[in-house]
């Protein structure tokens, strides 16, 4: 999560939006995305109905988001181990395309 909230952030320092076709091929950024354009805090029940992701992995990705925000320390400085964010990463794929099929089938 740290490394799409960084990606995020270096893009709108540059003034420059993050290229739309980029986005499915960049894990997470699709979450930051959506979570930046929200009026209102994002909940971790928010992230998981969204995503379609476990109650854990949706508690991780609030708790990252929230350290970014100046709101909380992160859990871990060094983030998660690469294994599991490989695990995430492919189970963000898998939910963001069906996220995708739902909204273009109604």
């Amino acid at each position: 999560m740290a490394w799409a909230l960084t990606l995020v952030d270096e893009f709108e320092k540059a003034g420059e939006p993050v290229p739309e076709n980029a986005v499915p091929m960049l894990p997470l950024v699709d979450v930051v995305l959506w979570v930046k354009q929200q009026d209102a805090p994002v909940s971790p029940q928010d992230l998981a109905a969204r995503y379609n992701v476990s109650r854990a992995t949706a508690f991780r990705w609030a708790a990252a988001l929230r350290a970014h925000a100046g709101h909380a320390p992160a859990a871990r400085a060094s983030g998660l181990s690469l294994r599991a964010t490989l695990g995430m990463r492919q189970h963000h794929r898998d939910a963001a395309l069906a996220v995708r099929k739902a909204s273009v089938q109604a």
